[in-house]
């Protein structure tokens, strides 16, 4: 599970998608064997329902992610703002930030709150992020066919 939410935690995929498919990983594993297990493309069909909802609602979110850089590897809190994701730096390598990495950090929010053509920028790509992530939502419950494993691991159509 840690592998998964590392691959989809990098900056090559928007952070909503990262987040809807590992929360949809986890919710699959969570389910307890002995329930009745529903119809797959139903479960896709209400999960991506669910998240089109919660998208509306424009709900903020923190958590945090891994990306690897310059082979390096950068832990960091994000926190999601009205304007743009605000990024602290956890670990760099498994290890704490030096004083260095930490005030380049610094600088970097001070610039970005003073350059409101940056924070726009930002907006935009995020709105773009955001339709697209909407898009593939609505279309992806009929786009891809699903199949139920039976009892004795044949599939169910």
């Amino acid at each position: 599970m840690l592998t998964v939410m590392k691959l989809f935690t990098t900056k090559t995929l928007p952070r909503s998608i990262c987040r809807f498919v590992i929360l949809m990983v986890a919710a699959i594993m969570a389910l307890p064997p002995a329930l009745p297990f529903p119809r797959a493309k139903e479960l896709i069909r209400e999960a991506c329902y669910n998240e089109v909802q919660q998208r509306e609602k424009r709900t903020l979110w923190s958590y945090v992610a891994e990306r690897r850089s310059n082979n390096h590897v950068f832990r960091e809190q994000v926190i999601e703002t009205v304007d743009v994701p605000v990024h602290h730096l956890i670990a760099v390598d498994g290890h704490p930030p030096t004083s260095v990495q930490m005030k380049k950090r610094s600088s970097g929010r001070k610039c970005l709150l003073n350059n409101p053509s940056r924070r726009r920028a930002i907006q935009k790509q995020q709105g773009n992020d955001d339709k697209t992530m909407e898009e593939l939502l609505r279309i992806i419950p009929e786009a891809f066919v699903f199949e139920d494993q039976g009892k004795n691991g044949e599939s169910e159509k």
